[in-house]
């Protein structure tokens, strides 16, 4: 224990020497954890811009069109004449979607006979067309279902044997873990998660691969008393640094968010083993290159894409298999699917999950620091960029 306290105030006396780790370890989780609250305050998309082009300007059309204004997630910032107007808004970027609503919609609409309502969107901006597209679609199809019970009615059926025929089988959709689409909910924590893996990744390359630059691995042994205890003292530092950032952003999302994520036993647990397998990861890969500069190179190139490559925004499913191997290697892909099946269930654990990131902190811990100890205090190897 003495040997840790004497590592401990050395990496002190270092960060109050040295503002860029300072600012690398304290400031940088501070400033990305209130920004990203700040981006993903609005909470749920509302206001997306889109065009309509009324070109059958009967009752059913314009009733159509008074329904869609009322959507929340949309705005009708473009009432074109004719499709020509409607797509030079859309390349301009002033909507991001147009509705167009053919002439005969109306008594074809009444008549059954194959009544089109076109929504062109630009799937180059695939949330903003997915949001768009979800957010119209129950309410065309509402329309017609509200035109075919009228039409029913005037056939001297009643209301309620119209609905029964305009709808035999009625779908109802019940949305699971963020039923108000909330944008907050859906990225604010993953994406919290996923900018503090990197920077304890980086905080720990830097750390461990400043000795090596500086030839200053033996004044810390020293310190420490042995090789052993000054490698298990900076990683302990820098492990309990990062999970209480780490549970920060678990407690900051939980306490203050518009869309409160429910912090289950689970999700804290997970939230920890994350914290961990990050610090660990730093330390394998400052053990294998012994270079301070390859270390930072691959850091970056394993951990930047590591939200992109998880599976929460895109279906890891859908993926070739290299970039699901790589999903894998990484912990975020396993912490964000305790933070899916708790947004649904609050009780579940997912023991096997949690197992897999207990394996991969203690696995990356225990081979990093035990490269580091064998390797790191050879002076043949300080001094290098």
């Amino acid at each position: 224990m003495r040997g840790c306290l004497a590592v401990w105030r050395r990496e002190w006396h270092y960060w109050l020497a040295h503002p860029s780790e300072r600012w690398l370890s304290t400031g940088l989780p501070v400033i990305m954890l209130v920004f990203l609250a700040w981006v993903f305050a609005a909470g749920p998309v509302v206001g997306l811009p889109i065009a309509v082009v009324d070109q059958d300007q009967s009752g059913l059309s314009r009733q159509l069109v008074r329904l869609v204004a009322a959507v929340p997630t949309v705005e009708i910032a473009v009432q074109a004449p004719d499709m020509l107007t409607a797509k030079q808004a859309l390349e301009a970027r002033h909507v991001y979607a147009i509705m167009q609503v053919p002439e005969g919609f109306e008594r074809a609409l009444l008549r059954q006979s194959g009544a089109s309502v076109a929504v062109l969107t630009n799937a180059q901006l695939a949330s903003h067309a997915s949001q768009i597209t979800g957010a119209l679609q129950p309410v065309i199809i509402g329309m017609g279902a509200m035109a075919d019970v009228q039409r029913l009615e005037m056939h001297g059926l009643t209301s309620v044997q119209a609905w029964g025929q305009a709808q035999p089988i009625a779908v109802q959709g019940v949305a699971l873990g963020n039923a108000d689409l909330s944008s907050q909910r859906f990225l604010q924590l993953p994406l919290s998660m996923s900018v503090l893996s990197i920077l304890a990744m980086v905080s720990v390359v830097s750390a461990f691969g400043r000795e090596l630059r500086d030839g200053s691995a033996a004044e810390l042994a020293s310190a420490a008393g042995s090789n052993a205890t000054a490698v298990l003292a900076k990683v302990i530092a820098y492990g309990v640094l990062y999970s209480l950032w780490f549970l920060a952003a678990l407690w900051l999302t939980h306490r203050y968010s518009l869309a409160v994520v429910s912090s289950t036993p689970a999700l804290v647990l997970a939230t920890v083993l994350l914290a961990w397998a990050s610090v660990g990861a730093g330390v394998l890969v400052v053990a294998v290159t012994l270079n301070f500069r390859m270390a930072l190179s691959i850091t970056g190139f394993y951990a930047a894409p590591a939200f992109a490559f998880a599976g929460h925004a895109f279906p890891l499913v859908a993926m070739p298999p290299l970039a699901q191997w790589w999903a894998e290697a990484l912990p975020l892909t396993h912490w964000l699917r305790v933070f899916q099946a708790s947004a649904i269930d609050p009780a579940l654990m997912l023991w096997p999950v949690q197992q897999v990131l207990v394996a991969f902190a203690v696995s990356t811990l225990l081979l990093g620091m035990g490269l580091f100890w064998a390797r790191g205090f050879n002076p043949a190897r300080w001094g290098g960029r």
